[in-house]
């Protein structure tokens, strides 16, 4: 067994590292070159965890268009950071910041993928690293409408999926080569989507508006890598006669969850798929009033379970809360946030600390520059939350 200089066991002191908070982490690799080696080995990065943050990132309508962020607690509702603060420092091509409108493209394995017009950058915010990594046009563009960020085992690559009105684009952090496909010509986009198990999984809706059943309007479509097609995902079954719509995608304890609202009686149904993949494999999980849940009134909302068994959701006009599924109590994320108080859209992610490091993957304009996708994004903010898994 390895010993250090302190003749404590390597293995021991790895073990306690590993439970330590990111902060404590970092200040550690100042002990000693051995510490320092342990904790900047690939190994030990991969396999530190760290504590769960929610993400906010937006841009104000004062003068210069500040960009802000948050770095919350989801939990106990504390604001960590408040501005990107260093993160503006890497950044120096925004000389004009309104003509830059950020956006959350994903998150995973601690990083979070930043979009700010045609340039991506991957940020730590748990170590404040961060590069450029992929470019999307030359032209000062909006957002994408959705968007995947996965880590590939296979190839020891990341992904990128940004979903258009009518396609999508894929792209590896590797690679920087955009490819598109598009989506089946009868079907054009809904407002909810969900990243989980690094898929993506979409709304879409059937353009024949005369179609009201919910199961022949509704479907639930997501993008297989393998095959590179969209593919039907199996939806619940729902009562027939009653006007019913989705009004959120989420995730409860690891399965994939949506919410559904009866206009009848003001309700909305959570309902979880148990074995993913499985239509027989449905449940309701509960069902709450319209007072109680108010997600009917927004454009677009997200929910994912915490670990205190809370619910939180992130909805648009920007409104952030969390939901004690036993109470039914609400609690307000982010608060003094209001649609008046941004520009352009509010964009988070629920990313668990770590300590992985975005330069591998660097852009190098001179050996990466045609590869940018000369694609104009039009269209909101994405609004949506990922979650690392």
């Amino acid at each position: 067994m390895a010993m250090t200089q302190a003749g404590i066991p390597a293995d021991i002191i790895r073990t306690i590292l590993l439970k330590l908070p990111v902060k404590a982490v970092l200040k550690f690799e100042c002990v000693c070159k051995e510490w320092r080696s342990l904790i900047r080995d690939s190994d030990f990065q991969q396999s530190y965890r760290g504590e769960e943050r929610l993400i906010a990132l937006w841009q104000t309508p004062g003068f210069s268009h500040p960009i802000k962020i948050s770095v919350v607690d989801p939990l106990n509702h504390v604001n960590l950071l408040e501005e990107l603060g260093e993160f503006t420092e890497h950044l120096s091509f925004l000389k004009d910041k309104r003509s830059y409108r950020p956006h959350v493209l994903g998150c995973c394995n601690g990083l979070v993928l930043l979009s700010f017009s045609a340039h991506i950058f991957l940020w730590n915010p748990s170590t404040r690293h961060c590069s450029k990594v992929l470019q999307l046009s030359t032209d000062s563009v909006g957002g994408p409408t959705g968007s995947v960020f996965f880590y590939d085992a296979s190839t020891g690559d990341y992904n990128a999926i940004v979903l258009l009105p009518r396609s999508v684009l894929v792209a590896s952090l590797k690679q920087k080569e955009w490819r598109e496909f598009s989506l089946p010509h009868n079907l054009h986009r809904g407002r909810h989507v969900l990243q989980f198990r690094n898929i993506f999984h979409f709304e879409a809706i059937h353009l024949h508006w005369g179609t009201d059943h919910f199961s022949q309007r509704y479907k639930i479509l997501y993008f297989d890598r393998e095959s590179e097609k969209f593919k039907p995902f199996p939806a619940p079954k729902v009562k027939d006669g009653v006007a019913q719509k989705i009004s959120a995608f989420g995730v409860i304890e690891d399965c994939f969850s949506m919410a559904i609202h009866s206009w009848c009686d003001n309700t909305t149904e959570i309902l979880s798929m148990k074995k993913y993949g499985v239509a027989e494999s449905w449940v309701s999980m509960f069902i709450i009033s319209g007072s109680e849940l108010p997600i009917l009134y927004y454009d677009r909302a997200t929910f994912y379970s915490l670990k205190n068994k809370g619910l939180i959701f992130h909805c648009w006009p920007p409104t952030m809360f969390v939901l004690d599924v036993e109470t039914k109590e609400r609690k307000t994320v982010l608060g003094g946030i209001t649609r008046d108080s941004i520009r352009g859209g509010l964009d988070t992610c629920l990313v668990v600390e770590s300590l992985a490091s975005p330069h591998e993957f660097v852009w190098i304009d001179d050996q990466h520059k045609h590869f940018a996708k000369e694609i104009p994004l039009r269209g909101t903010s994405l609004n949506i939350i990922g979650r690392v898994v």
